[in-house]
């Protein structure tokens, strides 16, 4: 199985042509697409989804995980493998989001001739192929001591406050904030300042406990804590964005 997260979206024929090129390597390949909408260029926004999904998905699936906005340059390629799953995708940190101390990881040749602009097609589509018919990880490239570290989640207790970072926005208008849904009680009742808006949700543990026209501050299902207006999207009404800093007042 082979599980896709990308931010190609549906309007252009990039994440479509990656499918063909994996099935043109191994044509019993199962694609599975997570997401093709995660925000432009936003590594943290693709550790939220990769972080959110893994787990679920059973022992030997490949993710392919192109955000890739310095794909041409320097950085590199990697496959990676954390002995239950395997990743592929580029050195930009991403692969952070992933539990444990033990990953293995080589580093992915650039083929002669691959296009400067869509690694996803000609670097990253054939390697995940070729891990799903089989073939071992230390096939694919040579091994590589050390990748790009990006700490996730982001999230920086101070005496007197917190700061943190908007990971997600739900197609609802709910937003997700980088702190653990385990330090519920030390954001409860304290105001909270993201995008242009500083407010003060109340706890909830549903959408239902939430009053009409008030904010609601609830563990939710990803481990982090989440904003929301019960059906309203509190993103757009107080201008709120993935990547917006979060500050919670201590």
């Amino acid at each position: 199985m082979i599980a896709l997260i990308t931010d190609f979206g549906s309007g252009d024929h990039y994440g479509g042509v990656m499918k063909g090129v994996i099935k043109s390597i191994d044509p019993g390949a199962e694609i599975i697409d997570i997401t093709h909408d995660i925000e432009p260029f936003n590594v943290r926004n693709a550790q939220f989804i990769l972080a959110s999904s893994y787990r679920y998905f059973p022992r030997g699936t490949v993710f392919l995980v192109v955000v890739d906005p310095g794909v041409g340059s320097e950085r590199r390629c990697l496959a990676v493998n954390d002995g239950t799953h395997c990743y592929v995708l580029p050195d930009n940190g991403i692969i952070s989001a992933v539990d444990g101390g033990s990953l293995r990881c080589v580093e992915l040749a650039v083929p002669e001739g691959a296009s400067k602009t869509f690694h996803g097609r000609d670097v990253f589509a054939p390697a995940a192929a070729r891990l799903s018919r089989g073939e071992r990880i230390d096939e694919l490239g040579a091994p590589s001591p050390s990748f790009i570290k990006r700490d996730f989640p982001p999230v920086t207790v101070r005496a007197d406050g917190i700061d943190a970072t908007v990971l997600h926005v739900d197609r609802f208008g709910n937003v997700v904030i980088s702190i653990p849904s385990s330090m519920m009680g030390r954001v409860s009742g304290k105001r909270i300042r993201a995008g242009r808006s500083a407010i003060i949700p109340r706890p909830v543990g549903h959408f239902d406990q939430i009053g009409e026209g008030a904010a609601g501050l609830y563990p939710g299902s990803a481990g982090f804590l989440e904003l929301a207006y019960r059906r309203d999207s509190l993103a757009a009404r107080e201008g709120i964005r993935v990547g917006d800093e979060v500050t919670v007042d201590g």
